[in-house]
């Protein structure tokens, strides 16, 4: 019998991200992985898809543009990190996708789409509430409010890393998450 797909995805390096790594561990055993970011994982999985990541200074200008005048359809998928892992991940079958973070989750919710698969949230943080800047509060903290109301709806299944996180996003935009801690692996 042939293992169920699943794809694992986030915009950083796979290696240095415990909580992804933690992932990939616990299911690359079961099922067929596939995991994007910028770099591998270094574990074995079933195939890997580089995610190239670069902000031009002509992009950066563009984006505060784009989250000043609200157009935040138009700053997510200019990046050329969401690009480049469409083109990866397009057209690829999933049973299940796990978007790291909520900057994957508009590109997961189109593969989801495209693909049937279901969709976990893993936001790892409360987005909406980063930081108290002003630069914060101006361009960024009215696009992850759009996020979340937009592409919720998309989620079957929703984590994040702690109860005040998890309460914050029902409180705000009416949908449960599950706790999972961002425990180390046990040591003596």
């Amino acid at each position: 019998m042939d293992k169920k797909k699943v794809c694992i995805f986030c915009f950083s390096e796979l290696h240095r991200v415990p909580r992804v790594m933690r992932q990939i561990l616990a299911l690359k055993d079961e099922y067929q992985i596939t995991a994007a970011g910028l770099t591998h994982p270094g574990l074995e999985i079933a195939e890997f898809i580089p995610i190239s990541y670069e902000r031009p200074i002509s992009w950066q200008i563009a984006s505060v543009a784009r989250l000043g005048l609200r157009q935040y359809e138009k700053f997510y998928w200019s990046g050329n990190h969401v690009r480049s892992a469409y083109s990866g991940l397009k057209g690829k079958q999933f049973n299940l996708i796990i978007a790291n973070d909520m900057m994957t989750l508009p590109l997961a919710a189109k593969l989801k789409q495209e693909s049937g698969a279901k969709l976990l949230l893993d936001a790892h943080e409360y987005e909406p509430g980063q930081s108290d800047k002003l630069s914060f509060r101006l361009l960024l903290q009215d696009y992850w409010i759009y996020i979340c109301r937009k592409y919720f709806p998309a989620t079957d299944y929703r984590i994040t890393s702690s109860p005040g996180f998890a309460t914050e996003y029902k409180r705000n935009f009416n949908f449960s998450f599950d706790v999972v801690d961002n425990a180390p692996f046990y040591a003596d």
